[in-house]
């Protein structure tokens, strides 16, 4: 009855309220006709191995096997990736599709374009006017850093941690004494997220310093549970990450792979400045650790400490400094720069 009437109210909202649903409408236009011309493109590269040559996909029978598996379809070891429910994905696009690449693109698009929705309603639920609700979905959503994530097959892990995350966000809102049976939809899809990708992490502890400083709401002791109980789940993923698999999983393929610590440690405001640079200048928008800093001063970590100064000093002058301050604080933290410094790989036990 309680889920039945939460339904109602829901829906009954969208009828009255016209507006959310032309945007809705606008940002699923603006989602396909982005990335429309990419739906006839083959498989390439990681997904001809993820994808193509991945025989665990072929039947959803093999769902322990993908839990226990890279997403490339090989013994998990202490140095892989793990992201089972990106695979599972795969699993169900091969049993409507086959082996048509055409399917999985319009699946990317899908999920994309579902993104952006729960994104302009949760921006509209964190008390944002419908101007810069719609704005800020419609720019991530023809944003061209989001190329790789939407048009490459084996990108997907992005748009559905996205997608898992925003849901998260969304219905943490609507959490109340009468409503509490969204709590554990909220862990579930948070965790489900986790299984996604490893950059989930974050949102778990951001949720809680919105609670924790009433930054877009006063919270009630529910929405207040639900995002401690999420910030507790991220750091058992991440606990069991390391103490099983080491370092959170990370495999780079590439120069910074055998840098020590410390070069690691000095390549920081190198990443960080190009990943600022690529949300306002996004040329050659992938993003490789091809570069590894072999001093602590270098122009990168001048610009760095320059933008660090702007940030500071658009909390300082912003007329709501709270909200200032926590979306600087998402944008840092969910880069995760630091992910990739330990070089050990505690090979406690080989999974499969």
């Amino acid at each position: 009855m309680v889920i039945s009437n939460f339904m109602k109210t829901v829906i009954q909202k969208l009828i009255n309220v016209r507006r959310p649903l032309y945007a809705v409408v606008g940002l699923i236009c603006l989602s396909v006709i982005t990335y429309f011309n990419t739906v006839n493109s083959p498989f390439i590269w990681d997904d001809e191995v993820m994808v193509q040559g991945n025989g665990l996909i072929r039947s959803l029978s093999n769902i322990p096997k993908i839990l226990s598996t890279s997403p490339f379809g090989a013994k998990l070891e202490a140095s892989d990736f793990y992201r089972p429910f990106q695979t599972l994905t795969y699993a169900i696009d091969y049993s409507v599709w086959g082996l048509e690449p055409t399917g999985y693109h319009i699946t990317n698009i899908v999920f994309h374009s579902l993104t952006m929705i729960v994104l302009f309603l949760a921006l509209l639920r964190l008390n944002y006017s419908y101007a810069v609700a719609l704005t800020v979905a419609a720019i991530v959503t023809v944003h061209p850093l989001n190329t790789e994530a939407v048009t490459y097959i084996s990108g997907r892990g992005d748009v559905l941690y996205l997608f898992l995350c925003m849901v998260s966000l969304y219905l943490i809102t609507w959490v109340r004494r009468d409503t509490v049976w969204i709590i554990p939809i909220v862990w579930i899809s948070y965790s489900i997220a986790l299984l996604t990708k490893e950059n989930s992490v974050p949102l778990g502890v951001l949720l809680s310093v919105m609670m924790m400083f009433s930054i877009f709401f006063k919270p009630n002791r529910w929405q207040a549970l639900t995002a401690y109980g999420a910030a507790g789940i991220a750091v058992v993923y991440s606990g069991i990450r390391l103490y099983f698999l080491g370092a959170l999983g990370n495999k780079t393929l590439s120069w910074i792979a055998s840098a020590s610590v410390v070069d690691r440690l000095k390549t920081i405001p190198y990443i960080l400045v190009t990943y600022a640079r690529l949300m306002v200048v996004p040329i050659n928008l992938h993003m490789e650790y091809h570069y590894v800093a072999s001093r602590w001063l270098t122009a990168e970590s001048c610009i760095l400490i320059a933008l660090v100064g702007v940030a500071i000093g658009t909390v300082i002058v912003s007329s709501d400094r709270k909200k200032t301050a926590f979306w600087l604080a998402w944008f840092g933290v969910c880069l995760d720069p630091c992910c990739s410094l330990p070089r050990w790989r505690r090979r406690f036990v080989n999974i499969g």
